[in-house]
Protein backbone atom coordinates (compact mmCIF):
# COMPACT_ATOMS: atom_id res chain seq x y z
CA UNK A 1 0.00 0.00 0.00
CA UNK A 2 3.14 1.90 0.57
CA UNK A 3 3.11 2.91 -3.43
CA UNK A 4 -0.47 3.79 -3.26
CA UNK A 5 -2.78 0.58 -4.40
CA UNK A 6 -5.20 -0.18 -2.58
CA UNK A 7 -8.54 -2.01 -2.75
CA UNK A 8 -12.11 -0.91 -3.24
CA UNK A 9 -15.33 -2.38 -4.02
CA UNK A 10 -15.74 -1.52 -7.67
CA UNK A 11 -19.60 -1.60 -7.02
CA UNK A 12 -22.24 -0.97 -4.55
CA UNK A 13 -25.08 -3.08 -5.19
CA UNK A 14 -24.15 -5.25 -1.91
CA UNK A 15 -25.76 -2.34 0.10
CA UNK A 16 -29.15 -3.33 0.04
CA UNK A 17 -28.18 -6.78 1.64
CA UNK A 18 -24.72 -5.72 3.97
CA UNK A 19 -23.38 -2.41 5.50
CA UNK A 20 -19.39 -1.84 4.73
CA UNK A 21 -18.72 -0.81 8.84
CA UNK A 22 -14.78 0.14 8.31
CA UNK A 23 -11.83 -0.55 6.40
CA UNK A 24 -8.63 -0.73 8.63
CA UNK A 25 -5.00 -1.46 7.63
CA UNK A 26 -2.07 -3.66 9.34
CA UNK A 27 0.95 -2.17 8.23
CA UNK A 28 3.79 -4.53 7.32
CA UNK A 29 1.79 -7.64 8.71
CA UNK A 30 5.22 -9.90 8.42
CA UNK A 31 7.59 -7.65 10.47
CA UNK A 32 10.09 -7.81 6.84
CA UNK A 33 11.81 -4.38 4.95
CA UNK A 34 9.22 -3.48 2.50
CA UNK A 35 6.52 -6.36 3.78
CA UNK A 36 3.23 -6.66 2.92
CA UNK A 37 -0.04 -4.70 4.20
CA UNK A 38 -3.24 -6.10 4.66
CA UNK A 39 -6.35 -4.36 4.10
CA UNK A 40 -9.37 -5.79 5.89
CA UNK A 41 -13.19 -5.00 5.13
CA UNK A 42 -15.27 -5.39 8.16
CA UNK A 43 -19.12 -6.08 6.78
CA UNK A 44 -22.43 -6.23 8.79
CA UNK A 45 -24.89 -8.48 7.55
CA UNK A 46 -28.34 -6.97 6.94
CA UNK A 47 -30.85 -9.42 5.55
CA UNK A 48 -30.09 -13.47 4.50
CA UNK A 49 -28.71 -13.09 1.02
CA UNK A 50 -26.08 -14.13 -1.45
CA UNK A 51 -23.90 -11.24 -2.55
CA UNK A 52 -20.98 -11.08 -5.40
CA UNK A 53 -18.31 -8.47 -4.28
CA UNK A 54 -15.71 -7.40 -6.77
CA UNK A 55 -12.83 -5.48 -5.73
CA UNK A 56 -10.04 -4.02 -7.68
CA UNK A 57 -6.72 -3.53 -6.35
CA UNK A 58 -5.37 0.09 -7.83
CA UNK A 59 -4.57 3.50 -7.27
CA UNK A 60 -7.15 5.22 -6.17
CA UNK A 61 -6.55 9.01 -8.99
CA UNK A 62 -6.20 7.11 -11.35
CA UNK A 63 -8.88 5.53 -14.16
CA UNK A 64 -11.09 2.41 -13.46
CA UNK A 65 -9.38 0.96 -16.28
CA UNK A 66 -6.60 0.49 -14.93
CA UNK A 67 -6.64 -2.07 -11.99
CA UNK A 68 -3.60 -4.00 -11.15
CA UNK A 69 -5.83 -7.04 -9.59
CA UNK A 70 -9.96 -7.98 -9.74
CA UNK A 71 -10.84 -10.57 -7.01
CA UNK A 72 -14.45 -11.44 -7.08
CA UNK A 73 -16.10 -13.15 -3.99
CA UNK A 74 -19.52 -14.73 -2.85
CA UNK A 75 -20.66 -13.74 0.53
CA UNK A 76 -23.67 -15.91 1.82
CA UNK A 77 -25.87 -14.62 4.74
CA UNK A 78 -27.41 -16.91 6.40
Amino acid sequence: MGTGYSWASKDSAYTKNMSLDSVTVINNLEGKDDGPDLQVFHFRPLVKSTNKLLFVHKRPWEKADKADKEKRYTVIIE
